[in-house]
């Protein structure tokens, strides 16, 4: 027995709520995308909705780029733009200089 499924008994006799529902491993594509929909219809609202999809998402950092990449287009989020305007320099004349002088003849 691994430790994710001991830490499930453990909620559900806490809790007393039966997560029985089990997730078989090695399945094709249409057999989790079953399973997606299944659990999307059980949610009843738009906070139980939120709570499922933020932790769901607690593992968005471990995809490949391309998977982060497919799932940020699907999610429609736009990249962040930040525009830093700045100032060009100001002339200031130093003030500490002495004038040159002519030494040329413009005679």
């Amino acid at each position: 027995m691994d430790s994710t499924s001991s830490n499930m008994m453990l909620i559900n006799d806490m809790f007393d709520v039966d997560y029985g529902d089990d997730i078989k491993q090695n399945q094709d594509e249409p057999y989790y995308i079953g399973k997606a929909e299944n659990t999307l219809k059980q949610l009843n609202n738009i906070d139980n909705y939120f709570i499922f999809t933020k932790i769901l998402l607690k593992n968005f950092n471990i995809l490949n780029e391309q998977q982060k990449n497919d799932i940020i287009k699907l999610l429609n989020i736009k990249p962040i733009v930040s525009i830093i305007y700045k100032d060009p320099p100001k002339y200031t004349p130093n003030k500490n200089k002495k004038a040159k002088l002519n030494i040329n003849d413009d005679y």
